[in-house]
C-alpha cells in the first residue's frame, strides 16, 4: 500500500480558504450578508421586488465547502445590479433601511465598483478546482491518475500570476511546487495577471463606461 498522507480534498480547500482571505476582498463577507439580509424577511423581500422588478434572489453562502460556492458568487453577480438600486432605494428613503450589519456589509460592497469583478475572480478559481475536488471524492481506484490530475490543475493557477520560464521548466508536480512564489523575478507583471475570462470582460466594460481607471485594474490584479 502506497502512503499518501493526509486527505488533499480537506487540504486544497483550506488552500483555497486561506487564498481568499489574502486577497482582503471579503467575498465570504459579501455573500453571506447577500443571502442573510433577504432571508426570513418577507417585507424586505418584497421591498426588493417593488424597486428591482426582479424575483432573483441569492444564494445560500457554504461556509465549509467553500469551492462549491462559485455558483452562488454567480448568481450575486447576476442580481448585483438589483442590488445596487435596492441599495439606492432604501439611501433614498424610499424603503425602510434594515439597519442591520449584513445591510450595512451589502451597502459598503455597493460603493466599490469592482465588486462583481472580486466575485467572479473568487468564482474562477473555484471552477479550476472544484472538478479535481469531485473527481477524487470517490471510491474507485483513481490514485493512477493523481500526479497528471494535481499538475494540470496547479498549471492552471499559476499560469494566472508565474512567468511562463519558471512553468515551462516545471514538467512534474515535484519541480512545480519548488517554483519559489515569493520571489518577485518569478511573477508575471502586474498588468499581465490572468483575472479570468468573465472578470477581464467585466473591467473591460467598466473600463469603457469611465467607472474605473486602470490604477484600479493594476491594484486589482497586484491583489
Amino acid at each position: 500500500m502506497l502512503h499518501t498522507g493526509s486527505c488533499g480534498l480537506h487540504i486544497l480547500r483550506g488552500a483555497f480558504i486561506h487564498g481568499s482571505f489574502s486577497s482582503i476582498w471579503d467575498v465570504e463577507r459579501i455573500l453571506s450578508s447577500l443571502y442573510y439580509l433577504f432571508k426570513d424577511s418577507p417585507a424586505r423581500r418584497e421591498d426588493y421586488v417593488k424597486a428591482t422588478d426582479s424575483r432573483i434572489f441569492p444564494l445560500k453562502f457554504c461556509a465549509v465547502r467553500w469551492v462549491e460556492n462559485s455558483t452562488v458568487a454567480v448568481r450575486a453577480v447576476d442580481m448585483w445590479s438589483h442590488v445596487l438600486k435596492y441599495v439606492k432605494s432604501v439611501t433614498e428613503k424610499k424603503f425602510p433601511n434594515p439597519n442591520t450589519k449584513s445591510f450595512m456589509a451589502i451597502k459598503d460592497a455597493a460603493d466599490d465598483p469592482l465588486t462583481p469583478v472580486e466575485l467572479l475572480v473568487f468564482q474562477s478559481i473555484a471552477k479550476q478546482i472544484q472538478p479535481f475536488l469531485i473527481a477524487y471524492r470517490t471510491d474507485k481506484l483513481v490514485l493512477p491518475f493523481l500526479g497528471k490530475d494535481v499538475l494540470k490543475m496547479l498549471r492552471c493557477l499559476t499560469e494566472r500570476f508565474i512567468k511562463d520560464d519558471a512553468i515551462k521548466k516545471a514538467n512534474s508536480c515535484g519541480k512545480l511546487i519548488r517554483i519559489e512564489v515569493t520571489k518577485k523575478e518569478n511573477y508575471l507583471p502586474e498588468t499581465k495577471v490572468h483575472l479570468g475570462f468573465a472578470a477581464e470582460n467585466r473591467v473591460k466594460g467598466l473600463v469603457h463606461k469611465n467607472v474605473i481607471k486602470q490604477r484600479d485594474i493594476v491594484q486589482l490584479q497586484m491583489e
